[in-house]
């Protein structure tokens, strides 16, 4: 499917990229669902991004499988485009140690490789097929 009507899903989808990201989509007529663990920052951007075109909002961790699971009630049927935005950065390290390095580094790829991993994998038989974008 091409330009509007598409079916949009955005983790991350409350604040900075993933919000302008969401907004862009909606803007173009697409009908779009943003997540994120903060409900009330998902409630201030689909206030700030709706328009002629609705745009929903699912408060959910995904790094939490059990989470992602009960989402799927909430999310669309089928998907046209996925955007893996969400983002734990882990924090600084510490002292500059190397372990303390390897720490924050496991931090980093926990918060973002197994919830892009997870929504990618609950959601691909939802995705668009020709087509779909993840």
């Amino acid at each position: 499917m091409d330009g509007a009507g598409r079916v949009v899903v955005v983790s991350g989808g409350g604040t900075g990229i993933g919000r302008a990201v969401a907004e862009r989509f909606a803007r173009q007529g697409d009908k779009v669902t943003v997540l994120g663990r903060r409900a009330e920052v998902l409630r201030a951007a689909v206030r700030e991004i709706e328009g002629a075109h609705p745009v929903r909002a699912v408060a959910v961790d995904l790094s939490v499988p059990e989470e992602v699971e009960r989402a799927l009630d909430d999310l669309p049927a089928d998907v046209d485009v996925l955007v893996n935005n969400a983002d734990g950065r882990g924090g600084p390290a510490q002292d500059g140690s190397l372990k303390a390095v390897a720490e924050r580094w496991r931090r980093v790829f926990d918060g973002n490789v197994p919830p892009a991993v997870l929504l990618t994998e609950a959601l691909l038989p939802r995705l668009a097929r020709p087509g779909g974008r993840w």
